[in-house]
């Protein structure tokens, strides 16, 4: 898989590109953030991933490689996770409705594109946003820096 569409960019501008569509990770649910680059393979985290790459609009391939490069998940097992629910929920035959957290509209939805736009869950008491509320937020920079060759993530102050 090529780093970025075009395939001439290079891993830096590859997470530019996947930020451009969820914007700046400090953005991003916490618990997202340590299932991507902190936790071990798991079919549920890789599912959880999923769903908030394919609920945010993150296509297919550019999510699947930015979850593989960031963490040491098992890139098969990702792939076919990934791969078949993004196929259920792109094409409405999903029997059951996954959450994500929405970046845009800051709470939880449903993946399942047959929910009405008012069908959302409970309201999000609170979401842990960003880096620094993960409880890793050294390791994770260091991850950023290592797999994308920078060493500030855009919109940190670090």
């Amino acid at each position: 898989m090529p780093p970025s569409r075009n395939g001439s960019c290079g891993f830096h501008c590859f997470l530019l590109l996947v930020q451009g569509v969820l914007g700046d990770m400090n953005s991003w649910p916490s618990r997202i953030l340590n299932l991507i680059f902190v936790d071990e393979y798991s079919a549920r985290s890789t599912l959880d991933a999923a769903a908030f790459f394919c609920g945010n609009g993150v296509p297919l391939q550019d999510a699947l490689c930015f979850y593989t490069m960031c963490n040491d998940h098992n890139p098969l097992l990702s792939s076919i996770t990934f791969s078949l629910f993004y196929r259920l929920w792109e094409t409405n035959q999903s029997v059951y409705p996954y959450k994500y957290y929405d970046v845009r509209l800051k709470q939880t939805r449903y993946v399942d594109p047959r929910r009405q736009p008012g069908s959302s869950p409970r309201p999000d008491v609170h979401v842990p946003l960003g880096i620094d509320a993960t409880g890793n937020g050294q390791r994770i920079r260091d991850k950023i820096a290592q797999v994308f060759g920078v060493h500030s993530v855009p919109g940190s102050d670090r």
